[in-house]
């Protein structure tokens, strides 16, 4: 539990990357959900609901560190590079952001402002914990479920220590943590995020040989995004 929040907070926490972090995941998730979420009933208050909501995740980014911006930005870098899987993995390694990184990170967040916009202050601090959860679900599930890309690194680390047994404890988590929060339609937010996680995890397999930390920070994202944007179709 300790090093799943080391890994997805800001938290100052040693992770050991031995453990079985991955099926903490969710609890972390729905942790950084709640505290969007208090400030989101604050922020609201005072404030027209696109602003807040830009605000809201603004906040998420930096209780993340911002990791998982930065890995949306280096996958897209990569991934989407004509070139040979050395070379992709050069350049999500390099810390410069190039067009397809800026792209995907201007789209997605302004996915993510736009949908939570749309979204009921009755249903917000809901829609925000069960996002947040599922979204750090889906990256346990790329650990569990996807081949390292590389044998170096964080991911690789994690991939070698994540079990099957892991894999279970997190899905049933967050499953219980979306139910919670969402009830009956936890069926479609679950389904939205393995849907989204799963061409994540095989697009990159089938361009770099597997994941990597930008890899599930990235995916990461895209389905918090993917969870906001089926919100704003509930509730439109």
């Amino acid at each position: 539990m300790r090093s799943a929040f080391a890994f997805l907070t800001v938290i100052p926490l040693r992770g050991d990357l031995e453990s079985h972090a991955t099926a903490y995941f969710p609890i972390a998730g729905a942790v950084l959900g709640i505290l969007v979420a208090a400030a989101d009933l604050v922020l609201t208050a005072f404030l027209p609901t696109p602003v807040a909501s830009v605000l809201d995740i603004a906040l998420l980014a930096a209780l993340s560190g911002g990791l998982h911006l930065d890995g949306l930005a280096d996958s897209a870098d990569g991934l989407f590079l004509l070139a040979t899987r050395e070379r992709r993995l050069a350049v999500m390694a390099d810390s410069r952001t190039g067009a397809f990184g800026t792209a995907a990170v201007v789209l997605v967040l302004v996915a993510e402002v736009t949908a939570l916009s749309s979204v009921p202050s009755s249903a917000r601090a809901a829609v925000l914990v069960a996002g947040v959860a599922l979204s750090r679900w889906s990256m346990s599930y790329l650990l569990g479920a996807f081949p390292a890309a590389k044998t170096d690194g964080l991911a690789a680390s994690m991939r070698r220590a994540t079990r099957t047994s892991d894999l279970v404890v997190g899905t049933i988590i967050a499953i219980l943590l979306g139910a919670a929060t969402l009830g009956v339609d936890v069926l479609s937010a679950f389904g939205v995020a393995a849907l989204v996680a799963t061409a994540g995890g095989a697009f990159a397999r089938s361009r770099i040989g597997g994941v990597t930390g930008d890899i599930c920070g990235g995916v990461g994202e895209v389905v918090f995004a993917g969870q906001l944007v089926l919100a704003s179709g509930f509730y439109r």
